[in-house]
């Protein structure tokens, strides 16, 4: 079956229906934004998917920006954290200005994980990718089941299905540019002798390292280009800033507002090292 997918082109339309599921994100939901949607896919899609993942990952350990650590060989969320941690011991120690921006791109145009896999690794790969999303229209389509009820198709016309194993290599490939824009751009910090970065991701979420006053307009200017040249939007209103060192909190970063404490990637920091350790372990411990 495979094989004639693959020799065709095509995938027929049940292999990309999906069916998204609200799954309650707290004890008690009251509102929509309480619940998170999964879309629960084709079994054919999903191991299909997985196989092209698995050839995709090793190119994309060349390809990707460092401070990557979603969906790389020898990446992984711990690292990330790790970075976030080493990053605001540095500032508390050497009383360096940092400003931890959080946040991260809610969605991408529908082409661009297809025109980002054609520029960067070839057509031939790009097509393998294209059959598992376009339709007799272009378009791959969910319902959603809520409340025993499920709905007619709705196209997926501006991101990758979440629950698809190529999802997060896909967004990874999609935000590479904007990292590697924002480490050129913005002035950074040094969490270790050997690197300088200015950004952290795991796949589409987002730490962005501001030390400077003078990388808030440069910053600005970055998320402005990336989004006019990819048809992404980066998502304001989920995005908050956390101070460390001896950063000012009166300076306005993009209306972003300020907090004491911040989540990321599930575990919680703070302005200084050893709090953001007790806060993390006191969630875990009880």
């Amino acid at each position: 079956m495979f094989n004639q997918v693959y020799s065709t082109g095509n995938t027929w339309e049940p292999q990309k229906h999906g069916i998204v599921v609200c799954i309650p994100k707290t004890t008690a939901p009251k509102r929509p934004a309480n619940y998170r949607p999964i879309t629960l896919l084709n079994t054919d899609y999903k191991i299909l998917a997985r196989l092209v993942a698995s050839r995709l990952r090793p190119i994309l350990a060349e390809l990707l920006h460092p401070s990557q650590h979603g969906g790389v060989h020898g990446g992984g969320i711990f690292d990330a954290v790790a970075a976030v941690r080493d990053a605001i011991e540095y500032a508390e120690k050497t009383h360096t200005s940092l400003c931890h921006i959080s946040g991260f791109y809610g969605s991408v145009r529908q082409d661009l994980p297809h025109l980002s896999i054609q520029a960067t690794i070839g057509t031939w790969f790009w097509r393998q990718v294209d059959c598992l999303h376009k339709e007799h229209d272009g378009q791959a389509y969910s319902c959603i089941h809520i409340n025993g009820h499920t709905t007619g198709h709705i196209p997926i016309q501006c991101e990758v299905q979440h629950g698809c194993p190529l999802s997060m290599l896909l967004f990874a490939l999609c935000l590479n540019p904007f990292l590697w824009l924002s480490d050129q751009t913005l002035t950074g910090i040094r969490i270790s002798r050997e690197i300088l970065t200015a950004v952290l991701a795991y796949a589409d979420d987002i730490t962005l390292l501001v030390t400077d006053p003078k990388d808030n307009p440069a910053l600005a200017e970055t998320i402005r280009k990336y989004e006019k040249a990819r048809g992404a939007c980066f998502n304001i209103r989920k995005s908050k800033g956390m101070a460390a060192g001896s950063c000012n909190t009166t300076l306005n970063m993009m209306d972003i507002p300020y907090c004491t404490q911040m989540t990321i990637l599930g575990f919680q920091f703070s302005s200084m090292v050893g709090q953001s350790g007790k806060s993390s372990w006191t969630r875990v411990t009880g």
